[in-house]
């Protein structure tokens, strides 16, 4: 039996430790390859307090919507949410109290409309069911989230988050062009 030397001993050391924080941290890394917020990699962190403005990644559990964020694209991933949906990542627009408004020039939050926030009816010859036309206000831990893409499927299509479906909060760390 050969012993290990000292220098082969640090590098397995090394390399155990390496993927242990690799291990560790996998759970906190979110990649995001869709153009409603910008492509690559982000740290999602729990947390109980949301702001607007802020990134979160969460699941969408009306089953009305989960067959049209399919055939869009989103992959069928198991453990994540309800019926093998991936999360989402969108940016909170309105918060609890704010009042939001939906007709034919898009979404207003508290009398100011959002630049490209038209709904649309369809894409690429997929129904998005958008939200009827509505002016309403969010309850205590209700939020309305929106991509930046005008063909994000967000808040427009399947209504408000609610803070228990947020799995985290995102921070962009790494772009990817």
């Amino acid at each position: 039996m050969r012993l290990l030397h000292l220098n082969e001993w640090k590098l397995n050391y090394f390399m155990l430790i390496y993927g242990l924080v690799c291990f560790y941290i996998s759970e906190f890394i979110f990649y995001n390859n869709t153009k409603s917020e910008p492509v690559g990699y982000y740290f999602g962190y729990t947390t109980n307090l949301y702001y607007r403005g802020d990134l979160i990644i969460f699941c969408v559990n009306d089953i009305n919507y989960l067959g049209i964020m399919h055939k869009l694209g989103l992959n069928y991933i198991s453990n994540e949410c309800n019926y093998n949906t991936p999360y989402l990542l969108k940016k909170i627009i309105a918060i609890s109290g704010d009042f939001v408004s939906i007709d034919e020039g898009g979404i207003a939050i508290n009398g100011k409309l959002y630049f490209n926030s038209r709904s649309l009816a369809s894409f690429r010859n997929i129904s998005l069911l958008p939200q009827k036309w509505h002016t309403f206000r969010l309850k205590q831990d209700e939020f309305f989230v929106l991509g930046d893409s005008s063909t994000s499927y967000d808040s427009r299509y399947f209504g408000i988050v609610r803070r228990e479906q947020i799995k985290k909060r995102a921070i962009l760390i790494s772009f990817i062009y």
